[in-house]
């Protein structure tokens, strides 16, 4: 047994049996009886410790390798895919009892994890989920570089009432398979067709002489638009193409609306008359639903033979599995009150798809397909599409009062598809938006990030931020908040907004823009000539973006991200060869680059006097291409000498570091050439002077 188990669950009966063997030997000379009985009884308070302690180490060992491998725990905890990496802790004090030999070689643990807190083991990890007697941690946990699912359950070991319950954790490593999952999902081929809509107009309304020029235009145009993304334009009608991309590439073109429909429109071939295209979009769909007048149990005799996975059965859904893609197959229902808020409390099968269809949240979900009879719609899901609105089905304030998370899903549908929220619908959002207290952070996160990575965030932004308050309401001072300032403009608010539409629509990115001067009017002060000042709002914002971050359950990795962005947004940058390696070695290429990018978009939601700093960071970033293609060194292990090589000099301990940085910063401020020759020289000379 692990000897951090053993001593915890050692009696310490040491301190009792010195004092019974000390008090004898002071009574010894009053009472020899007395003075055996005491020996006597520290004997018998030994022996009694230690059989305790055994019992209790055995049973604590039968549990700890129960959960390890046994064959009951996995299948009462649903953990069949062991062995993995696995932790044990007290959930009342988050005392870390055991861990198996995968988790402390994880990298970062090591063995010296024992009577340590979980917090202390792995930074940033909470435990409330398991507390809560859910399964699994919500999302994805990065650690150390790597991501993480995480599993847990919370046991007793039987008979051992006296040692209370115990939280166990199994670590699967999936960071391997999300980066395959999302170079999948961006490398999915995506089919667009492009058509001339006015294609006779044009041609009739211009020389014969000048049609082909015309054309030769209006595929110039298109061509421009393709540019460098490596997509496949080629010509199939006269009046039509076919464009073959990738989903990142399509991604791309769609937050920036399609800009070639009205780059377009420039092309002319008569006196008021101009050329117009309309694309259509093949993609992949995600995954597919089903629904059937067949009752559940009904499927699943249909489908005898093939995987089923009783997904809610209660519900009326079935999961079966062909071909290894899982189709969900629900069975017509109409739902009965939402008392939570979330989940139905009880639901009712029925026979009528417009039931089914009347029950869902807004109109172009509730458009169903059937091959015989092609597209079904009972609510008007087809003309809200071909009018780019939102609409609830029904009684918008019911559909919201049923799951809150759906004004938030509304606000995500306008943002990525460029829609308008339908007036009634966007009534209810601010009437209910209430509902958002009590929906999980994990789910809110989503559903924001979603939001803020399309295109249409910023109109989102602007007519639903009293919504977008109840979850961070932090927003709310930055509402209207003027700045005073010959540099500014624009209020907090719409100098935030502005910055959001002017940066890569990357979620790291995006919530940095969000984030950047959140602090602003906490730190606001006016001089005496009417001048404005943030004075700290950096180190504020910064605070402030950290409570955020984590109350919305961010990952670690993405929250270190976007609160180091925070944090020198408003550093100086000037376009100087030094400054930008010191940048470099700090925070690394990505980060830089990310960090320079922030810093432009800032300055376009600035005042026009700002402008000027544009062409510094243009310059600043070619600078980092040069200084990359050099392959100067930015770091220790980039140095070309390192500790050993300080040590036959005769230094020792921490001043190896302390010399090894001081050799990086004079070949970082370019005093010395990164080679081993000058690098031993200047070590040397330190030496000396010290």
């Amino acid at each position: 047994m692990n000897e951090r188990i053993r001593k915890l669950v050692r009696t310490n009966t040491v301190a009792y049996i010195l004092l019974l063997l000390l008090f004898a030997a002071v009574t010894a000379k009053i009472s020899l009886a007395l003075a055996i009985g005491e020996v006597a009884a520290a004997l018998a308070v030994w022996y009694i410790s230690h059989r305790r302690s055994k019992v209790v180490q055995q049973q604590l060992h039968q549990y700890v390798e129960r959960i390890a491998g046994g064959a009951d725990t996995a299948k009462n905890s649903n953990m069949l895919f062991a062995p993995m990496p696995m932790m044990v802790f007290n959930p009342e004090n988050d005392d870390v009892l055991w861990a198996n030999d995968l988790f402390t070689d994880l990298p970062g643990v090591g063995k010296d994890i024992f009577e340590s807190r979980v917090r202390d083991v792995v930074e940033g990890f909470e435990t409330h989920w398991i507390l809560e007697g859910k399964s699994e941690f919500p999302g994805l946990f990065t650690w150390n570089g790597r991501r993480y699912r995480i599993f847990g359950c919370l046991s007793r070991p039987e008979g051992t009432g006296h040692m209370g319950v115990l939280a166990t954790t199994y670590w699967m490593d999936v960071t391997d398979l999300e980066h395959m999952r999302t170079t999948l999902a961006e490398t999915r081929p995506v089919v667009a067709i492009i058509m001339i809509d006015n294609y006779e107009d044009l041609m009739s309304a211009c020389p014969e002489g000048r049609r082909s020029a015309v054309r030769a235009a209006v595929e110039e145009k298109m061509d421009q638009w393709r540019g460098g993304s490596g997509a496949l334009l080629m010509k199939s009608d006269r009046d039509r193409y076919l464009m073959v991309l990738d989903e990142a590439r399509y991604e791309k073109f769609a937050t920036g609306r399609f800009s070639i429909l009205d780059d377009v429109r420039t092309v002319q071939a008569g006196e008021g008359v101009y050329a117009t295209l309309s694309i259509g979009v093949g993609r992949e769909a995600a995954d597919w639903d089903i629904t059937t007048n067949a009752l559940p149990e009904q499927v699943e005799e249909i489908f005898t033979g093939y995987h089923l996975i009783e997904t809610g059965l209660k519900h009326g859904t079935v999961t079966v599995v062909i071909d290894q893609e899982p189709l969900e197959i629900t069975t017509y229902r109409v739902d009965g009150d939402y008392s939570d808020h979330r989940h139905p409390d009880s639901v009712s099968f029925t026979r009528s798809l417009k039931d089914d269809l009347e029950r869902r949240d807004f109109t172009m979900n509730a458009l169903a397909y059937n091959p015989r009879t092609g597209v079904v719609d009972f609510v008007g899901g087809k003309v809200d599409i071909a009018g780019d609105l939102v609409r609830c089905v029904g009684d918008p304030d019911r559909r919201f009062q049923e799951d809150g998370l759906r004004m938030l899903r509304a606000l995500r549908f306008a943002s990525v598809y460029g829609m308008t929220i339908e007036a009634a619908t966007a009534a209810a959002i601010h009437r209910n938006k209430h509902l958002l207290k009590g929906i999980a952070a994990e789910r809110i996160l989503v559903e924001l990030t979603k939001m803020l990575c399309a295109q249409g965030a910023a109109g989102v932004l602007r007519d639903f931020a009293d919504v977008l308050a109840v979850p961070i309401p932090e927003l709310t001072p930055m509402f209207g908040f003027p700045q005073h300032n010959p540099h500014h403009d624009k209020d907090v608010w719409d100098h935030t907004i502005a910055v959001i539409e002017s940066i890569t629509p990357e979620p790291v990115l995006r919530w940095a823009a969000m984030l950047h001067d959140i602090g602003k009017p906490s730190c606001f002060s006016l001089a005496e000539d009417g001048i404005g000042h943030f004075f700290g709002h950096s180190d504020q914002s910064t605070s402030m973006a950290e409570s955020i971050l984590s109350r919305l359950r961010f990952d670690n990795a993405s929250k270190e991200q976007i609160v180091r962005l925070v944090r020198y947004h408003d550093m100086p940058i000037t376009a100087d060869r030094k400054p930008i390696k010191r940048l470099l070695s700090k925070h690394g290429e990505d980060a830089t680059r990310q960090l320079i990018e922030l810093h432009k978009a800032d300055t376009l939601g600035q005042s026009a006097i700002c402008r000027h700093r544009i062409a510094i960071f243009e310059e600043v970033s070619q600078m980092i291409n040069e200084i990359l293609q050099e392959e100067s060194c930015f770091t220790l292990k980039d140095l070309a000498a390192n500790g050993h090589d300080m040590m036959t000099l005769g230094f020792q301990g921490p001043t190896i570091g302390r010399v090894l940085q001081e050799c990086l910063d004079a070949v970082l401020d370019e005093q010395i050439p990164n080679e081993h020759e000058a690098l031993m020289a200047f070590a040397k000379d330190r030496q000396l002077k010290s």
